[in-house]
């Protein structure tokens, strides 16, 4: 009985974090970004050395949209959320991002002209992770969703 415990649990474990693809295709404004549309902008560089002593500064690219945009984010492995502040040092912190106008919220980094900002959505925020892991982000733009699966190690 206690090999097959083991077995499921192996079994169930796993095998590795699947990431998703970096991307550098703003190489003269930002640091590869990983996702194929939406992307993620990693602060702390993928090092959990760096991200369990205060939030991890990620910046967020879309296509421009009007519609409404959710972020959330858990490990893999444990299912425990990660959390994010959106607006500042000042703004609470909340287990999602959620934009009604992400136009409205969206900065345009420096370098950047108004018909990049025509084309891209640049959201910044702070994403708090309890553990170093595999996260999968959920990206909802309107009814579409798509997933970013980024490592901190």
């Amino acid at each position: 009985m206690m090999w097959l415990l083991l077995y499921l649990l192996i079994l169930a474990s796993p095998a590795g974090c699947s990431v998703s693809a970096m991307q550098n295709f703003l190489p003269d404004l930002i640091g590869p970004a990983r996702g194929t549309g939406p992307w993620l902008v990693d602060g702390a560089n993928g090092r959990w050395a760096w991200a369990q002593n205060s939030p991890t500064k990620t910046l967020w690219i879309l296509p421009t949209t009007r519609e409404r945009v959710t972020i959330r984010g858990r490990d893999l492995n444990s299912g425990a959320p990660t959390r994010f502040q959106a607006g500042g040092p000042d703004s609470p912190i909340l287990d999602a991002i959620v934009l009604i106008d992400p136009w409205r919220d969206s900065v345009i980094p420096g370098g950047a002209t108004w018909d990049l900002k025509n084309q891209y959505l640049f959201l910044p925020s702070q994403v708090y992770y309890p553990s170093a892991g595999c996260y999968q982000f959920d990206v909802a733009v309107g009814t579409q969703h798509r997933t970013i699966i980024h490592e901190l190690k």
